[in-house]
């Protein structure tokens, strides 16, 4: 699919937020383990939420997908091993969770994924993990990446791994909920721990016994069960970022952005304070209203919302002087190397944007209508889409179907408020 986009002025309306992909997919690992079945209404439908859900049927989950709602029989705790490879597609969550619940299966258990899944997505963390605990786990080419092969299963003991990624964490706390003995995990470089908030809150919500210290060491008693549940997904402030960006950064736009809940655990709900230090006209009510604002370049530590980064460095090119993203190595482990893609495709555009190891450095630039490409990665296609909307010139994204991952709807969405967005198939 190729997005063509053309600037626009005066953006104005509603914009409702598609259901979290985070949320959408830890109810669906969560419904797996419970007793009982669950009900999740207004989940995210993307193919990482296929791909999930086609896991947990593996895992003997009893799946009935209505689109808007997810109806899901959970196994009370007693996985089945699968008798295919269990294909993760794109999904980075569905990688680091299942390879955590599929450690508890008895026997071998391969699980694979798509080429980014098996070439930038690390998985040395849960192997030591699984090892560590009972289990045998290997990465059939020799790498540390996917395909993985795993016996399980996992028993309990003592863990160390990195956890500047916070997914292996997760996933790992996930699996302690299955073995036989307590579990104690101790991390190192921990990161993301907005993400982790998010997961711990999952815990709160079956009031699951465990201990955290500052992220650097988690203790659990072993085996804990947990009863099917109802829930109504929230909206996702990772994809809440591109139109409030498009509505901030597009001359006389006020852009009213809907289906928001302001207390959840979201690591990336922090990208509206740090728009609003940056002069951002941001009114938090029932909904969230978003009116075109001049803003100010900051050095912005981007951990703790590492999905933002594409959105911010395009904001970057529009604020006042001199944008510094720090601490945002992790980026470079995500769908695509985000650092690295990110300062390529806006160079192409006229942006003045260098990179370091852990850093982008933006500067105030005048941006010009060229054809991008998404490397295959939503979060990217979906930025240089705004960055589209606020360029001189026609903007051509090549590889763009990717944006059905989290915001499939965003070009219709926002042709409905006033943007120029022509979708090729």
């Amino acid at each position: 699919m190729q997005l063509t986009i053309t600037p626009c002025t005066g953006l104005s309306g509603m914009v409702p937020i598609p259901a979290s992909k985070s949320h959408s997919l830890r109810a669906a690992l969560f419904a797996t383990i419970a007793d009982g079945t669950s009900t999740i209404t207004a989940p995210l439908d993307s193919p990482d939420a296929r791909a999930c859900l086609k896991a947990c049927e593996q895992l003997g989950a009893k799946v009935e997908d209505k689109t808007t709602e997810w109806i899901i029989t959970g196994t009370g705790g007693n996985l089945t091993t699968p008798n295919n490879i269990i294909d993760v597609g794109n999904s980075g969550i569905t990688l680091r969770f299942i390879t955590g619940l599929a450690a508890c299966c008895n026997g071998e258990v391969v699980i694979t994924g798509d080429h980014s899944i098996q070439t930038n997505r690390p998985m040395d963390h849960m192997i030591t993990m699984i090892n560590e605990l009972g289990g045998v786990a290997v990465s059939t080419t020799g790498t540390k990446y996917a395909p993985l092969s795993i016996k399980g299963p996992i028993k309990g003991g003592k863990t160390t791994f990195n956890g500047e990624d916070s997914q292996p964490v997760s996933g790992t706390l996930l699996a302690s909920l299955l073995c036989e003995k307590p579990v104690e995990i101790f991390v190192e470089n921990a990161g993301e721990t907005p993400w982790m908030d998010l997961s711990l809150a999952w815990f709160d919500r079956f009031k699951l016994q465990y201990t955290n210290d500052n992220y650097n060491h988690y203790t659990l008693p072993g085996k804990q069960a947990i009863k099917a549940f109802n829930l109504r997904v929230p909206g996702d402030f990772s994809s809440a970022a591109f139109p409030i960006a498009a509505g901030l950064l597009v001359p006389d736009s006020t852009v009213t952005i809907e289906g928001l809940d302001m207390n959840d655990p979201q690591g990336d709900k922090k990208i509206i304070p740090i728009l609003q230090e940056m002069g951002g006209a941001l009114t938090i009510g029932e909904e969230l209203h978003v009116t075109t604002s001049t803003l100010q370049g900051q050095t912005i530590d981007v951990n703790e919302l590492i999905d933002a980064v594409p959105i911010l460095a395009v904001i970057g090119t529009a604020a006042e002087g001199t944008t510094i993203l720090k601490n945002a190595g992790i980026a470079r482990k995500k769908e695509s190397d985000r650092l690295a893609v990110m300062t390529k495709e806006l160079k192409k555009m006229g942006a003045q944007i260098e990179e370091t190891a852990d850093t982008l450095t933006i500067h105030k630039s005048t941006l010009t209508g060229a054809t991008v490409d998404s490397h295959n990665d939503h979060r990217v296609a979906l930025s240089l889409a705004v960055a589209g909307m606020i360029a001189e010139g026609t903007t051509t994204i090549t590889n763009a179907e990717y944006i059905s991952k989290t915001f499939g709807t965003f070009p219709s969405l926002m042709n409905a408020v006033g943007a120029h967005i022509e979708v090729q198939e």
